[in-house]
């Protein structure tokens, strides 16, 4: 493979593979200087163009941080089956018993800078 595309596209090589998004700190450990492009799809037109609004389910992390129980209710809302009282309680005591600093792993500590970006450039 690398020697396929090092012929085509010589020194960069262009991979679409959301498999690679499990790998990224094995990915970037061999190439250094990877670019990284996630690309973004608006989900209702993506939804409305498959024919199955019944199957997708727009969950944003803002709301999901915000109110967590009232998210998973909303996706049970959507999917049909109950979300039981035991559910919900079990959800709110793991919610109050975790470690508030990102589940026990730490905060990611990162910005724009670190990557050679400014605010300005990303806009």
């Amino acid at each position: 493979m690398q020697l396929h595309f090092r012929a085509v596209f010589h020194e960069r090589w262009v991979l679409k593979a959301p498999a690679h998004m499990h790998q990224l700190e094995a990915l970037l450990t061999e190439y250094a200087d990877a670019l990284i492009v996630l690309t973004h799809r608006d989900l209702m037109k993506v939804r409305d163009r498959l024919g199955r609004t019944d199957q997708f389910a727009d969950l944003r992390y803002g709301g999901l941080r915000a109110d967590p129980v009232g998210a998973v209710e909303g996706l049970y809302e959507q999917s049909g089956p109950e979300l039981t009282a035991e559910a919900r309680a079990l959800m709110r005591n793991f919610i109050a018993n975790q470690d508030k600093s990102r589940h026990g792993h730490g905060r990611h500590a990162y910005s724009m800078a670190d990557y050679g970006f400014t605010e300005a450039e990303i806009e």
